[in-house]
């Protein structure tokens, strides 16, 4: 992220001011040029579409209330005006807040009935039907209006009990559901309202009565008993909005009255619990902080407010936040009309996809060599930078879609790894779908061999092997069985392990001469291993043996053991 944009609206002609934000080097670009089309009136609230293709304007006025424009976020400008809805809202237009799907707008209003939503076309920019009203409307004059963030709730701040509401809202259908209104009523007007970005708690700043702030815990049906500040330094004045410093959650930002000795200030947040107000910002808001915005990160803040009485006419800042504290504060150009009164603004920024997620793995498994094409089945595959196998990248990444990429996957010793994949927006989570199984190739019958003795010489777990180059027509089994070293001496030599090798044939060959073949194989690889063979079993001996018990036959009726050694390694 580079440029974000910072939208202000203001009581003087021209009304609405862009400013580009550099993130990188935290400055304040040259405002945007002016819309073609001016707002008809002073403006008294402003909000993002949250693709950031529109800027939607409160109007202080009761004729076109609501007022809409284009914006082109890659170049920076201003495009047609929107035509107004039919419907307007009445009176005053105290707030703005546009639907996190893109396709309703709220209005907080000073006429009843005080809070209307309208439908709205994302993709055409067109105003559609005001919805019908909650059963219970706020009581008075609303101040502000929030979406949650997962758009199943509203919430509204207003003067007259009990001055704040949560509605549930149903984004197919645009319908309100019953009113949720707090157990224990403030006792003061309510001036601003915002959610966490868990939706689980609701900020509440009031204007004439200590503690000024209230934080509700909401478990999406009932608002809790407040919880308000403990620490020093509680708020002093009016609050006009306070806000989270973004998905940190760590603080709590607010704009208050000068009647504070800081418009603006910050409280420790923990999570459940107000700590003390942190130091003020060098370069203060000149006079009452009427709106704040904060970046999705936290760390910046612009502020709102009713400006410097003397030129130039300071009503629009930035601030830079660092962790807990303030790290430095930039203004931008401060060609501002002498109105000074700034009522809102608003910031913004792309929002990121959420990093992606596997859901399926085909194969989930392959050898061990390497080299197999595995499909994964997800979200948020687009612009993936990579694929790894228990940290070790695969190969040959193709990003088909969204939704599938597929790659082939390293080498790797037996066993189950993760799998993993990798965007600009983050790295898959572990779950159980992104289980991958290498299994051990066979590279030869003889390093088969060889392998499965050495484990048994070593006292390593029996090893079953299958897979033979000269039988390609039925697999062929080999089974080492083993225990600790028994107590034998045999003249000079000491017996530091003993094991019987067992040769089986799954399938009708029982005979010929893959399996002289074979029994010749294990022969000279025991021999080169130093390992001393003390008894043989040949084929014609178990036949002689009459199928005795342990051994199995195929299905032509031919014993399948086709051959035996019981075979030890002298010690030093």
């Amino acid at each position: 992220m580079a440029t974000i944009y910072l939208a202000a609206a203001h009581f003087t002609t021209p009304f609405v001011y862009v400013w580009p934000y550099d993130t990188v080097t935290r400055t304040v670009g040259t405002k945007v040029t002016n819309p073609g089309t001016l707002p008809t009136q002073l403006l008294t609230a402003i909000g993002w579409h949250p693709d950031g293709t529109y800027l939607i304007c409160g109007v202080g006025d009761n004729s076109e209330g609501l007022q809409a424009y284009n914006f082109d976020t890659s170049t920076g400008t201003f495009g047609a005006k929107l035509a107004a809805p039919a419907t307007d809202p009445p009176a005053f237009t105290n707030d703005v807040e546009v639907h996190p799907n893109g396709n309703y707008i709220a209005v907080a209003t000073g006429a009843s009935p005080y809070l209307g939503v309208w439908n709205f076309d994302k993709v055409t920019g067109a105003f559609g039907s005001k919805l019908s009203q909650p059963a219970a409307n706020p009581a008075s004059a609303a101040t502000k209006v929030k979406w949650s963030n997962d758009g199943l709730f509203i919430a509204a701040s207003y003067g007259n009990s009990p001055r704040v509401s949560v509605w549930p809202f149903d984004p197919s259908d645009g319908t309100f559901g019953t009113r949720i209104d707090p157990a224990t009523i403030p006792t003061a007007g309510a001036n601003s309202v915002a959610w966490s970005a868990a939706d689980d708690f609701l900020i509440v700043g009031f204007g004439a009565v200590s503690p000024f702030i209230h934080v509700y815990p909401f478990d999406g049906s009932a608002l809790g008993t407040p919880i308000v500040p403990t620490g020093t330094g509680p708020p002093t004045a009016a609050v006009f909005d306070a806000l989270f410093n973004g998905a940190n959650e760590d603080l709590i930002i607010v704009g208050q009255q000068v009647g504070d000795p800081e418009p603006l200030s910050a409280y420790e947040w923990n999570g459940s619990v107000f700590g003390d107000r942190i130091t003020a910002p060098s370069v203060m808001t000149p006079d009452n902080t009427m709106g704040l915005a904060v970046s999705l990160d936290g760390t910046i803040v612009a502020t709102a407010s009713t400006g410097n009485s003397s030129s130039p006419h300071e009503s629009i800042g930035t601030y830079d936040l660092t962790g807990s504290a303030w790290d430095g504060n930039d203004l931008p150009p401060l060609n501002l009309p002498a109105g000074r009164l700034a009522r809102g603004v608003a910031l913004w920024e792309p929002i990121p996809p959420p990093a992606p997620e596997i859901t399926d793995l085909s194969p989930d498994s392959g050898t061990s060599d390497g080299g197999t094409p595995v499909t994964l089945t997800g979200t948020n595959f687009t612009d993936a930078t990579g694929i790894t196998f228990d940290g070790t990248p695969g190969t040959n990444l193709v990003v088909v879609n969204d939704t599938t990429a597929t790659i082939v996957s390293p080498a790797h010793d037996p066993g189950a790894v993760r799998v993993a994949i990798t965007t600009p927006t983050g790295t898959s989570s572990d779950t159980p779908a992104d289980d991958y199984t290498y299994i051990k190739a066979s590279i030869s019958f003889e390093d088969d061999m060889r392998q499965l003795l050495v484990d048994q010489l070593t006292n390593e777990p029996t090893i079953f092997v299958q897979g033979l180059p000269a039988l390609p027509d039925d697999a062929i089994g080999i089974v080492v069985t083993g225990g600790p070293p028994p107590v034998l001496a045999m003249g000079p030599a000491v017996v530091e392990r003993m094991f019987t090798f067992s040769v089986y044939v799954r399938g009708p060959r029982g005979s010929g001469q893959e399996v002289e073949d074979l029994m010749q194989t294990i022969h000279e690889v025991l021999r080169a291993l130093g390992t001393t063979v003390i008894n043989t079993t040949t084929y014609d001996q178990i036949v002689a043996m009459g199928f005795p018990r342990g051994f199995e036959a195929d299905n032509s009726g031919r014993p399948a053991q086709v051959g035996s050694y019981t075979a030890w390694r002298a010690g030093p």
